[in-house]
């Protein structure tokens, strides 16, 4: 939905992993984008959101991670007008 915030992953237990990467695809109508987004349980505020392709015109989206109860969660942020479907892949690093 437009302008709304969305849960992709919440299934990363901190006690068990070190880290995570999402590899995450962003479409909205024939706009798509490929992105990953890595994260440790030491540093989600400062996780990594690397680019890699786009076809189309750019979607303006964001991705936040945090730590809710014991897990990483994902979480992808819609600031444009349109309403977009998020895909993820979830590469999980245990300890």
């Amino acid at each position: 939905m437009a302008g709304a915030t969305g849960v992709v992953d919440s299934q990363i237990p901190v006690p068990g992993h070190a880290a995570v990467k999402w590899l995450v695809v962003v479409t909205s109508g024939t706009n798509r984008q490929m992105f990953e987004v890595m994260a440790d349980r030491y540093k989600v505020i400062t996780a990594s959101h690397v680019k890699y392709g786009m076809i189309g015109d750019k979607i303006d989206t964001s991705t936040i991670v945090d730590i809710v109860g014991m897990n990483l969660v994902l979480s992808v942020v819609n600031n444009s007008a349109s309403t977009v479907t998020i895909n993820a892949i979830r590469v999980p690093i245990a300890v």
